[in-house]
């Protein structure tokens, strides 16, 4: 049975009540492996389906049997700057005027944070890490007992 296949058949028929309590992290457990279990096919499956599109286009099949190889589009606008400033002077100058406060407004908050990337590359991780707060937080996932996180 395929994870696709399991994931309909668990949807299709839950637990029944009561056992639901009982077999919960085994649930949890199943989810989790399916999840991921789904997404290394659906990469492997993206993978395969754009070099088929890309020998397709290079044999020229645009039809085959009943099939029909289509493009969806989608329109990006892309603006003329120097036409528009032509065009629009004082408003193009309004602009470049907003854009001046917003880099103004950005300029006055350098410093107020400072990435830790660049930190530890000037200073070092472990000097840094002495100055850093600590916050861990929890993902709870179930795990086999003795094993590991994925079935496989």
């Amino acid at each position: 049975m395929t994870p696709g296949e399991e994931a309909r058949e668990l949807r299709k028929e839950p637990l029944p009540p009561g056992e639901e309590d009982e077999h919960i992290l085994t649930r949890i457990y199943t989810v989790d492996n399916l999840i991921e279990t789904t997404k290394r096919d659906l990469a492997a499956l993206q993978t395969e389906r754009a070099g088929l599109i890309t020998r397709a286009e290079e044999l020229n099949i645009k039809e085959q049997d009943d099939l029909v190889l289509l493009y969806k589009y989608r329109t990006t606008r892309i603006l003329d700057v120097r036409a528009f400033k032509e065009k629009y002077p004082l408003d193009a100058m309004t602009i470049a005027e907003k854009q001046r406060e917003e880099l103004i407004r950005q300029a006055e908050k350098v410093g107020d944070t400072i990435p830790l990337t660049m930190a530890d590359a000037l200073v070092g991780k472990e000097k840094v890490s002495e100055l850093c707060d600590l916050k861990v937080e929890g993902t709870p996932y179930v795990q086999a007992k003795g094993g590991s996180r994925w079935s496989s």
